[in-house]
């Protein structure tokens, strides 16, 4: 049995080099970028009007008091277009929003702040600064910059700015596509009648809603018997689809536990490490064959979610580019008495929150791994360290926010 923390040494140590491959912008989303990104043009590529308006010279009306400037209409110009001449001294072209500016125009006045009479316009307030109201080129994206870096999440604003570099595709890491099953001659899938003696699969599903909550595609191979040649077949069958393996129950040291017999009597792989000094999740499998990756994890759903959290999320993070592995990290006050087993490394369900204007955490409950509810209402865990019995209301302890 190893600490935590050499587990975790151990799981990093062991993330492989991520994959650069190079996707369309429209498919990207949620990926980490994998080079840098630069526009391909300025954007603007030209000085633009910000509004619609008159682009006129600003010695034209700057300090003209309070009569309006009269000005004669010489044309007009809209997005998508060319000026088709200059904008000399006492001349107005009529703008749209994001014309380009005409030669010899320095500031463009509203349409609201005008009035026109047929080729005339008059100006009833000057702009305050030469430049008004005008967009120039490059001032979003200059031409070669770097507008996206390598290790950038794709989200939404990332997506909208590499198009708008001219990214038709983008170089981002692999994702890892991640198999799941769970194993038990007691489950039964949600939806069927539940027999006595019988266990819904919730463990297989937990899965499948953290990796969607991550945005890491995942394949479901469903309930396995606890017969070591099925498992056997069924993990051989997963890993010709996925990069990594992820089992559910049957990993402990009970009668009808072949999971780890299995995983490196029949399948040949090397446990890197097995069972870890924490709480929940004791039972936890971590295995290498090659670039193969399994993780068999204890089957009490609390403890399926827990060590997923803790090793199976950094892993395909890190094994899809991401730098930022650790749950976000935070110290808050104990609002209620919570304690642990001085033992193990404890991992409580907490809800962190504000509270007059201090950072509090309470406990969801009773924490007991089978209970399912525990995990009702939890945004974090709350971390107390092998030696650590308990906290007292209002002192400071850990928390690690997983949403």
């Amino acid at each position: 049995m190893v600490s935590f923390q050499e587990a975790q040494e151990v799981l990093k140590a062991n993330i492989p080099k991520p994959k650069p491959v190079r996707i369309p912008v429209s498919k990207a989303m949620y990926s980490c970028v994998a080079a840098d990104v630069k526009g391909d043009s300025d954007i603007p590529t030209m000085d633009n009007s910000a509004l619609d308006g008159f682009a006129i010279l600003y010695d034209d009306v700057a300090g003209k008091g309070e009569e309006p400037t009269k000005l004669k209409i010489v044309g007009s110009v809209r997005a998508g277009q060319v000026p088709s001449r200059r904008v000399s001294a006492g001349e107005a072209m009529r703008i749209t929003t994001g014309a380009p500016i005409p030669k010899g125009a320095d500031v463009v006045v509203p349409v609201e702040e005008t009035r026109e009479e047929q080729n005339t316009v008059y100006v009833y307030r000057p702009p305050r600064l030469r430049g008004d109201n005008i967009r120039r080129a490059g001032e979003d994206i200059r031409r070669g910059a770097v507008v996206l870096r390598q290790g950038d999440r794709l989200g939404p604003a990332e997506i909208a700015l590499a198009h708008l570099a001219g990214a038709q595709k983008i170089p981002v890491f692999e994702k890892p596509v991640v198999g799941l099953l769970t194993s038990g001659d007691e489950l039964v899938e949600p939806g069927h009648k539940l027999m006595k003696g019988k266990v819904r699969n919730v463990n297989t599903h937990i899965m499948a809603a953290l990796l969607e909550h991550y945005r890491i595609p995942c394949r479901n191979f469903g309930i396995v018997k606890d017969n070591p040649r099925q498992i056997a077949s069924a993990i051989r069958s997963a890993f010709g689809k996925c990069h990594v393996v992820v089992t559910s129950a049957g990993v402990s040291a009970g009668q009808y536990d072949f999971v780890k017999t299995v995983v490196e009597k029949r399948l040949k792989m090397k446990a890197l490490f097995y069972k870890v000094r924490q709480k929940p999740g004791k039972p936890i499998l971590f295995a290498r064959k090659g670039n193969d990756f399994l993780f068999a994890l204890p089957g009490n759903p609390v403890s399926t979610f827990v060590t997923f959290l803790l090793y199976v999320r950094p892993f395909v993070l890190g094994m899809a580019g991401f730098r930022a592995l650790d749950l976000p990290r935070e110290f808050a006050e104990a609002s209620e008495p919570i304690g642990g087993n001085p033992r193990f490394t404890n991992f409580l369900r907490g809800r962190v929150q504000a509270d007059n204007g201090k950072t509090v955490v309470r406990t969801t409950g009773p924490q007991e791994s089978h209970l399912v509810t525990s995990l009702y209402g939890s945004n974090s865990l709350i971390v107390l360290p092998e030696g650590r019995l308990s906290v007292q209301p209002g002192e400071l302890l850990e928390v690690w926010r997983w949403r």
